[in-house]
């Protein structure tokens, strides 16, 4: 997420109306030096962050009516983002702990500023999220996969499979139109989360970041699945950018998704700002 010229807009806005198991990658660092008082501020907005996350229950549409769905007690991934207007810092976190995630949030907070941003994303079809304040974000579609061509045989080690997934992930590029802006976004090296489920036949599973900086703005998914005629890999993008974005592989257009609008939206991604204490 962005909070960056949207935040301008809602802050005026605001001010009106108050007067393998599983694998995650290392936070990453944050960049540069800072004073005490600073590092201070970004530890307890941290904290604030985990509180928050510690909130929100999920659930998913079982045959018979919903089942709670487990999370990640902490963070699979971590980021600032300094290079765009107000800047802010940001944390990932997944619902689910066997398999495939079933949906992912995404939670920033402005840098001295009293807004955080929200991004759910679903992956599962019958996943609902109730927020903190309440309201629940149960979506009309999740994650599509599409048969990744030309793919290996999957490898028989864990480490042989990673660098496998690695290499099917630098065949995308991704690109996001920021305000009318065009950038390319850059693939991080090494997947933000890892995941199997023998039982349900996924062999392997990574989510890679496409990022500004360390900012994530589409996340791919790379899979393999045991199949009747076979191992077979897939792909699909995870959006948690406002703006839109395009994936390609090699030339080809492959994924897309337009700009999203702000709003606590019944979709399958969902954006929103909220002034503190909201």
């Amino acid at each position: 997420m962005n909070l960056t010229r949207s935040f301008l807009v809602v802050a005026c806005i605001l001010a009106g109306e108050l007067s393998l198991g599983v694998r995650t990658a290392p936070a990453q660092a944050d960049g540069g030096e800072e004073d005490a008082a600073s590092q201070e501020q970004r530890r307890q907005t941290r904290e604030r962050m985990v509180a928050r996350w510690k909130q929100l229950r999920a659930s998913q549409r079982v045959a018979g009516g919903q089942r709670e769905v487990d999370r990640r007690e902490q963070p699979i991934f971590s980021f600032s983002e300094s290079t765009r207007d107000t800047g802010h810092l940001g944390t990932v976190w997944v619902f689910g702990t066997q398999g495939r995630p079933a949906a992912i949030l995404s939670l920033s907070k402005a840098f001295q500023k009293p807004i955080w941003g929200f991004e759910l994303v679903a992956l599962e079809e019958g996943i609902s999220v109730v927020m903190h304040d309440g309201w629940t974000w149960s979506p009309k579609s999740a994650l599509t996969m599409a048969e990744l061509a030309d793919a290996p045989r999957p490898a028989d080690s864990d480490a042989r499979r990673l660098a496998q997934i690695r290499n099917l992930a630098r065949r995308f590029t991704v690109s996001e139109d920021y305000f009318n802006e065009p950038f390319e976004l850059r693939l991080l090296p090494q997947p933000v989360y890892r995941y199997r489920d023998e039982e349900a036949g996924l062999i392997d599973g990574a989510l890679f970041n496409f990022a500004h900086g360390t900012n994530p703005e589409v996340l791919a998914v790379i899979e393999c699945r045991h199949e009747t005629s076979g191992p077979v890999w897939s792909y699909g993008f995870l959006p948690l950018a406002g703006a839109g974005v395009t994936a390609k592989l090699g030339e080809k257009t492959v994924w897309s998704k337009e700009p999203t609008r702000e709003s606590k939206a019944q979709e399958m991604y969902s954006t929103w700002l909220e002034s503190e204490g909201e």
